[in-house]
């Protein structure tokens, strides 16, 4: 039997490097950590909507009378990733507002008071964090009566609650494709994101079973609909200590005739596998090989948990469609050895089998 208490992280060190080279894959999406007259509202919207922003929104002439403070004060800024930027709104603590990072430096801002709102809210029963409507801020270009393609799109998120559970991935980390690290950010292999990873992994580790069986049934409830998760980023996971839940957020809606689960990449994400040697790994800032033996129990105890809640959810893997990072990151990890017992590359699936998960 292998023994979770006496792990040689020696060894572990030593396989960093190699395998660091693999951690550099492209991201489809972004991190973000995770609050009068009326406006001319134009496009799909009718006053019967009953999307609740749609109403407070024009109940409030957002547009006219918040838009532009928001997206020029630095202190209502959420995060700005890779791709996305994340603004809270002020007075309204259940939404946030995402626009893409590079649209900022081309928005039109004279015509921001003639932006129009359109309702994209498809009243799912569960919130992970998707759009549910769309600003859309006429381009220079823009011509009466016409599409105007090149309007800038300022999406109005359902918020979620919680603490990331990720460290961001370390292609977020840098200002260019020749790896130049972004000014004032802090390296991906910094004592605080260490501290992070530990610190959040052990929490998901604390709850119970429940917690991972809702987020199966939220996560298939996404896919019904057409959402897909960016599984390259466990920061769009995040953990609500206080209701016991984990919480999906950035999904992107891909297919409206639904997606299908992929549940391999959801605990790919859950288990933050890809950081793991990073965190064990001692140069430039060690930790001790207690704490490293802990994050490797409370990483066995979050596989567990997962797939006893696939068990009693009736979710199953699907062998045929894994991803590359499940295949080359999640079955190789010492978190996933040491819960197959084995440090065979088959033991996983022999393992779900005998489940009953494949």
């Amino acid at each position: 039997m292998l023994n979770i208490s006496n792990v040689n992280f020696t060894k572990i060190s030593n396989n960093f490097l190699a395998k660091k080279n693999l951690m550099m894959k492209g991201l489809s999406n972004d991190v973000f950590v995770r609050n009068s007259a009326p406006v001319s509202f134009k496009g799909v919207y009718v006053p019967e909507s009953s999307n609740p922003f749609m109403k407070w929104a024009e109940e409030t002439d957002f547009i006219n009378s918040q838009l532009r403070n928001i997206l020029t004060t630095p202190e209502h800024q959420l995060g700005s990733g890779f791709t996305n930027t994340a603004y809270e709104i002020p007075g309204n603590d259940d939404y946030i507002l995402r626009i893409s990072t590079s649209s900022l430096s081309n928005m039109n801002w004279p015509e921001l008071e003639n932006a129009s709102i359109e309702d994209t809210d498809l009243q799912l029963d569960v919130n992970v964090g998707q759009c549910i409507a769309e600003i859309s801020v006429p381009s220079t270009y823009a011509r009466p009566g016409e599409r105007d393609i090149f309007a800038t799109k300022i999406e109005v998120l359902k918020k979620q609650q919680g603490e990331s559970i990720g460290v961001q991935p370390p292609e977020t980390l840098v200002a260019d494709e020749w790896g130049t690290p972004k000014v004032g950010v802090e390296p991906y292999e910094a004592m605080s994101r260490k501290e992070k990873f530990a610190r959040t992994i052990h929490k998901v580790a604390q709850l119970p079973v429940e917690s991972y069986e809702k987020l199966l049934t939220d996560y298939k409830k996404a896919c019904s609909a057409g959402y897909r998760l960016d599984h390259l980023n466990s920061n769009n996971l995040l953990i609500d200590e206080e209701n016991k839940s984990i919480n999906l957020i950035d999904m992107e809606r891909v297919n409206p005739d639904g997606t299908v689960p992929h549940y391999a990449n959801l605990l790919y994400s859950l288990t933050n596998c890809a950081y793991f040697d990073t965190y064990t790994y001692d140069y430039p800032n060690p930790v001790s090989d207690e704490d490293k033996n802990k994050a490797l129990q409370d990483s066995v105890q979050i596989i567990t948990k997962f797939m006893q809640a696939m068990q009693n959810t009736g979710s199953k893997f699907d062998r045929t469609r894994n991803s590359y990072e499940f295949a080359m990151k999640y079955i190789p990890s010492y978190p996933n050895r040491f819960y197959c017992q084995s440090f065979s590359d088959e033991a996983f699936w022999k393992k779900a089998e005998a489940m009953g998960l494949l």
